[in-house]
């Protein structure tokens, strides 16, 4: 699906006014101009304003005030050009005009250091510094900054391009590009951020190469190569680092629930936890419990515990293991030891073998199989 030429909400509603079929009735007198079709009026009023014929352009400077069926455009300049038949063709507001549309409850504002217009095709360019803010009554509000930004009437569709950041609540996500979906009442259904995205939420963060973000209920879904990080205080007051690696990572923002799924591998606290799929639990807002399905593994210091089921939980923290469960504990290392003969004063080293003496340890053997079985537990 391409949507390089997409965007989101309606940002002026030119295709709704019909300004492709608009002839310019221009009234010089005191700074004020109108065009009028189907009953529409677009009304536009300046300091100074300028007609070309021979370029079918009229060029407003000096307060440059346009209202159009609930969007007002305000800013130092605009040029309004029109095309061989006399029809309104493209209107650029320039040295960062502020454009503001509502509907109902809702109101949207876009700020740039140019607004460029295609009236036939309802398109808009926001370019330089481009903000965006989307208010909702329901759903709060969205704030988009980025280098530009494309609007589609007709689609519903914005695309910010460039150094982009968008807010929501206590949600911030950037990435070098994002699409923003609308709904049709004119508020913010999810945000897609793409190649490459950083998303932050209080304490925690995640990374993938897109994160897709649903405006209303605040679900996060991560998509390859995704990374999550967040920290937990537990009832002594420490400070607890868990990390999460898989392909894909979904977050159910009202439950604190955090799936994920393919080659999912954990790290908390001395834990070091793999398996195709795991899910996070929370209770009373603080992660509760860890548990890896499908052929899981644990490891820590001391032992590597493998099983169908594996359960770690915060408080007490511990973990378990169910369904042909393998347990190795890990030999301790010890350094090479001196004995004396008696009446010799000179000390012998205990013989000790070299790596190449002795077969695989019992815990190397577990990884070999492991690694040939894909985790079935049985060799191929």
């Amino acid at each position: 699906m391409d949507l390089s030429n997409r965007s989101p909400f309606k940002p002026v509603s030119v295709a709704k006014i019909g300004l492709a079929a608009l002839s310019m009735v221009l009234m010089f007198n005191a700074g004020f101009s109108e065009a009028q079709t189907s009953g529409q009026k677009i009304k536009v009023t300046s300091q100074r304003q300028v007609f070309k014929p021979k370029e079918g352009q009229t060029q407003f400077t000096g307060d440059v005030n346009v209202l159009m069926e609930g969007t007002q455009i305000k800013g130092p300049q605009a040029d309004i050009k029109l095309d061989d038949k006399g029809e309104a063709e493209n209107a650029v507001f320039k040295n960062r005009p502020t454009m503001t549309r509502t509907s109902g409850d809702n109101k949207h504002t876009v700020q740039a250091e140019t607004l460029d217009m295609e009236l036939k095709s309802g398109n808009m360019t926001a370019t330089g510094k481009v903000v965006t803010n989307i208010t909702g009554s329901k759903d709060g509000s969205v704030t988009i900054k980025s280098d530009s930004q494309i609007f589609d009437d007709k689609k519903n569709i914005m695309r910010a391009i460039g150094n982009v950041t968008i807010t929501k609540d206590d949600i911030v996500g950037s990435s070098p590009e994002a699409i923003i979906f609308m709904k049709p009442d004119d508020t913010a259904d999810k945000v897609l951020f793409i190649n490459g995205a950083h998303l932050v939420q209080g304490d925690s963060e995640m990374h993938g190469q897109t994160i897709t973000v649903k405006v209303d209920t605040e679900d996060i879904y991560a998509e390859k190569n995704t990374e999550s990080i967040f920290y937990e205080v537990d009832k002594n007051g420490n400070r607890n680092k868990t990390r999460v690696l898989a392909h894909l990572q979904e977050m159910d923002n009202k439950t604190g629930t955090l799936i994920a799924n393919g080659n999912a591998v954990i790290y908390y606290a001395d834990y070091i936890a793999k398996g195709p799929k795991a899910t996070f639990y929370k209770k009373s807002e603080k992660l509760d419990k860890i548990v890896l399905t499908g052929r899981a593994q644990v490891e820590d210091p001391d032992r590597r515990v493998t099983g169908d089921i594996v359960t770690i939980t915060m408080d007490p923290r511990q973990f378990n293991a169910q369904g042909n469960v393998t347990t190795f504990i890990k030999a301790k290392n010890e350094n090479a030891q001196t004995a004396k003969k008696p009446g010799n004063t000179s000390a012998q080293p205990v013989a000790t073998a070299t790596p190449d003496d002795n077969p695989p340890s019992a815990y190397d053997q577990e990884q070999i199989i492991e690694d040939a079985t894909g985790g079935s537990g049985n060799p191929l």
